[in-house]
């Protein structure tokens, strides 16, 4: 009795269920179903954002350094799905090989597929060949200032520089009539 319990004790746990997909086989089959092909850096990572519908994701910006299919900007915003056993696990600084897939307008990616960091990607970039630079020079990391962007933050600051202009310029026709 005491070597049933105690195997039952000492015996490895069961692994944790993985993600249950069958990826394709070569880059090129990879290439033709994902909506973009590159190879980009992690700059930041927003960890656990919420949906309107209650889905959980993370929100990663990449700088892209080579292309070979739909991308042709020089940062993008890629999302997982958080709350499921397919999330792929991103590191900042880290450089990955991408196939990102798009749905309702944004892209996605999977722990089910051949993306990976690019250390493991050897094989996919031989095949691929060589990519192509972006040529569309962007800035999608949004810097904040009191909870709000930059780019919100000056659009209401170059308003009311607007406004107040307007305003002494009805006050000095006024005081000349």
């Amino acid at each position: 009795m005491l070597v049933a319990v105690l195997s039952v004790l000492l015996s490895p746990a069961p692994a944790a269920m993985a993600c249950d997909c069958d990826p394709p086989d070569s880059a090129t089959e990879a290439m033709g179903v994902a909506t973009a092909v590159f190879r980009g850096t992690v700059l930041k990572i927003h960890k656990n954002q919420t949906r309107s519908d209650g889905e959980r994701y993370d929100e990663v910006l990449f700088s892209v350094s080579e292309s070979w299919k739909g991308m042709e900007d020089s940062q993008a915003k890629i999302y997982t799905d958080s709350s499921s056993s397919c999330t792929f696990d991103f590191q900042e600084g880290n450089e990955y090989l991408l196939y990102p897939y798009s749905r309702e307008g944004v892209m996605y990616i999977m722990d089910c597929g051949r993306s990976s960091d690019i250390l493991l990607a050897e094989d996919d970039l031989e095949e691929l060949g060589m990519g192509t630079a972006p040529t569309n020079i962007v800035d999608l990391e949004e810097r904040q200032l009191g909870g709000l962007s930059v780019d919100t933050v000056l659009k209401w600051v170059v308003g009311i520089v607007f406004g107040v202009a307007v305003l002494v310029m009805f006050e000095v026709r006024r005081g000349k009539d």
